[in-house]
């Protein structure tokens, strides 16, 4: 147990540090489209690529917007979705998101592990 603690607490002195998770982030690679975590609790997804609540592919375009908070260990932002859509289609919102943003980057993959988007924060919001 002292190993697997020592080692984990070796890595994250080592990988890029982001707090708080306040800008814009941006989806990398292929995918396209932003999430943007205000400072005032606020939070809107913006034409990405990924349906952020389903955790997979979005056939059109996601867009969301609702409230954002630290995790209680201050490593996951978590998204609590007001309204979102897939093109002109209204998604469910009655799901928490939780993302760990501490590497640098976000990751929302889905359960097969077949789909996925990452997103990075903005060069311009560092």
């Amino acid at each position: 147990m002292v190993l697997l603690t020592l080692s984990a607490s070796a890595l994250s002195g080592c990988a890029e540090r982001v707090s708080p998770p306040v800008g814009v982030w941006e989806a990398s690679g292929e995918d396209h489209g932003t999430l943007t975590l205000d400072p005032d609790g606020g939070f809107e997804a913006a034409d990405l690529s990924s349906n952020l609540l389903e955790r997979s592919e979005a056939e059109y375009d996601f867009n969301g917007e609702g409230t954002w908070r630290l995790s209680a260990d201050g490593h996951a932002a978590i998204l609590s979705f007001e309204r979102a859509s897939e093109g002109v289609f209204t998604v469910g919102t009655d799901v928490s998101v939780p993302v760990d943003f501490t590497s640098g980057s976000m990751y929302f993959v889905d359960v097969e592990h077949t789909a996925s988007i990452e997103l990075r924060m903005s060069e311009g919001d560092d």
